[in-house]
């Protein structure tokens, strides 16, 4: 697994991009589920003709830090991050990335409801400047970025800022198929990221003492364990909204 950390050097001189670096807790919780608290929101499904993992896994992690923050997790749009934040480089439908996202919504209006702006499954006109402000609940200051091959700063973010979005190597053909157990595929190059995920919490198995993440992915509840995924621990970073620089407008 890996991050989107390399396409920041293309982002816009607006983006208002942070680096995680206060990771100097020595003792970890054993384990750490986001599910059981309710800060994970519902499971997504993207459609299969739009590559639209990103955005999805972009609205979550941004609901996340609201939760992180008040303890409610707002269901937002993924259809705003599809139809709005090409001019910041994603390319909609054609797919796109997260720090792109970001940096958008750290600059517009702010980060729409779903209940106001549904999920088409299709790129559109960028409806932003139609919705009412009320549809618009939290506005994004910034995100932040982990340090590559730093997994103790990894589980630190994740305590400390809840459910973080990760990319992730999703090309062997063992993903598509994974239905349980800790999925370890034989051959890996966690350089090449081709799928978002959100990252949830961490575990360790107690017969082999495998250490492993939880994820969730946007396939649906019939994909993996209801929509999840617990995947070997390896060194990756990623961007991820700050729940400090995110304020409730309503």
């Amino acid at each position: 697994m890996r991050d989107f950390s390399s396409t920041l050097k293309h982002l816009s001189p607006q983006r208002r991009v942070h680096h995680f670096t206060n990771h100097t807790r020595k003792i970890f919780p054993p384990s750490l589920d986001y599910r059981l608290h309710g800060a994970t929101g519902p499971l997504r499904f993207q459609d299969s003709s739009c590559m639209s993992c990103y955005a999805h896994v972009t609205a979550d992690a941004i609901g996340a830090s609201v939760w992180k923050k008040t303890g409610t997790f707002p269901r937002f749009s993924a259809q705003q991050i599809i139809d709005c934040t090409r001019p910041s480089g994603n390319l909609g439908c054609n797919g796109g990335n997260m720090p792109n996202a970001y940096t958008y919504l750290s600059n517009g209006s702010g980060v729409a409801l779903e209940s106001c702006y549904p999920w088409l499954g299709t790129e559109n006109n960028c409806l932003d400047r139609t919705l009412d402000s009320s549809c618009f609940t939290a506005k994004l200051d910034g995100f932040l970025t982990i340090p590559v091959n730093d997994e103790e700063a990894l589980v630190s973010a994740l305590i400390d800022y809840g459910p973080i979005g990760v990319g992730i190597n999703a090309k062997h053909w063992s993903f598509g198929h994974y239905q349980s157990g800790i999925y370890s595929p034989s051959k890996c190059a966690p350089s090449s990221v081709s799928h978002a995920m959100l990252l949830v919490g961490y575990d360790v198995d107690p017969e082999t003492g495998t250490k492993y993440w939880i994820l969730k992915n946007t396939w649906g509840e019939r994909w993996g364990v209801d929509g999840y995924i617990s995947s070997i621990s390896y060194s990756f970073s990623s961007p991820h909204p700050n729940p400090n620089n995110i304020h409730r407008t309503h």
